[in-house]
């Protein structure tokens, strides 16, 4: 028997012996042996990997909503292993796109687990929610920070990866001309939020009505031109209006109205319908917290933490205040909340960007900021 082997059959009698006392955390760990490399197994001490998942562990029953959990612990010793747990409701994909983040921010993998358990009322059991846990230890990484929030942005993007594979492959088994259009319209409603669902049903109506005008050369340029005019006017308006626009713009570019109206229509509207219950299926099964937790970011960032992601003061204004709205409909008890919060900041964040348009040429000085913070704190 190698060391390897030898190393895991001792870690099983380990949770075997756990079995009575703690059978949660001993299902636990039985996974994650199950679930680890030979050769990882043998160069870890059996007290140390225990330890290193017992904190898995904790981790995982503290696990709530669909959106991932990234949790780092840098070594507090040299030669340790900076250790990443990664947990998120059970999915395809996850695994290389952890470990090519992780690669790319220079991390060397020393031992990979992923263990998929069920948890319910509390611990580990046969039934339960379906939980994914990334136990990965990993050679320290110059920037820790960056690395999570890749990590973090990476778990994101399988989730919409997943919504948009599964309404273009549905597309294409309905035999749909045109899946992509599945893929973008679910993309949008996940960057959006699902007001994007009227847009698109009275866009396809509007192209109802400009194919049945039966348009002209010139008609068909005047209806271009004015598509192109509302889109831009409201993009960074109203979303749901600029999709009025840009949906019979794409159709009318297409050349769609020398198609069929009745099948261009129907085909448009399952494309929708598709996307639709596919981005709402990842919104509620693996994205629930994903508002309130992307709005929490924007509120409690510090300037130098948002810097390198947010060009300046004003996008970061901006992009609270989209971020509230959208809370204010999914789920609107958070927004009520953190309206005051809300508020104050956007009070504040503008005040600053007064006195900073009115000596664009001067650093702000600290009591000019202290003016502008009781001004706020009094209002």
């Amino acid at each position: 028997m190698n060391q390897g082997q030898s190393s895991r059959t001792a870690m099983l009698d380990r949770v075997a012996a756990l079995t009575e006392s703690d059978a949660g955390f001993a299902r636990f760990f039985k996974a994650a042996v199950l679930a680890t490399e030979a050769d990882d197994l043998a160069r870890q001490a059996p007290e140390q990997f225990e330890a290193a998942l017992r904190q898995s562990y904790r981790h995982l029953l503290a696990y709530s909503g669909g959106k991932s959990q990234i949790s780092a612990t840098s070594p507090t010793r040299p030669g340790e292993p900076l250790v990443l747990d990664i947990i998120s409701p059970d999915m395809s994909f996850i695994v290389d796109s952890a470990l090519a983040a992780l690669r790319a921010a220079g991390g060397t993998v020393r031992l990979f687990a992923h263990p998929v358990v069920r948890v319910d009322g509390g611990m580990v059991g046969e039934t339960g929610q379906a939980l994914s846990v990334l136990h990965i230890h990993s050679d320290p990484v110059a920037e820790l920070d960056a690395l999570v929030a890749e990590l973090d942005a990476t778990m994101t993007a399988v989730k919409v990866f997943i919504a948009c594979l599964a309404a273009s492959v549905v597309g294409i088994a309905f035999g749909l001309d045109r899946p992509d259009w599945a893929i973008v319209s679910a993309l949008l409603i996940l960057q959006w939020g699902p007001d994007r669902l009227l847009g698109s049903v009275l866009s396809i109506g509007l192209f109802a009505g400009l194919h049945l005008l039966d348009l002209g050369p010139w008609g068909l340029l005047l209806a271009l031109a004015a598509c192109q005019f509302f889109a831009e006017i409201f993009v960074v308006r109203n979303y749901v209006l600029c999709v009025i626009a840009t949906t019979p713009l794409a159709l009318m570019m297409g050349n769609a109205l020398q198609l069929p109206l009745g099948e261009t229509v129907v085909s448009r509207a399952i494309e929708v319908l598709l996307s639709v219950i596919f981005a709402v299926g990842v919104l509620w099964v693996v994205l629930r917290d994903a508002e309130p937790a992307h709005h929490a970011r924007l509120l409690t960032a510090a300037p130098d933490d948002v810097l390198p992601q947010r060009r300046d003061l004003q996008f970061e204004l901006l992009s609270e205040r989209r971020a509230v709205q959208s809370l204010a409909a999914n789920p609107p008890e958070v927004a009520a909340e953190r309206w005051a919060t809300h508020l104050e900041v956007q009070s504040a964040g503008y005040a600053l960007l007064d006195r900073c348009n009115d000596r664009p040429d001067q650093r702000l000085p600290i009591g000019d900021i202290q003016d502008v913070a009781d001004r706020v704190s009094r209002d």
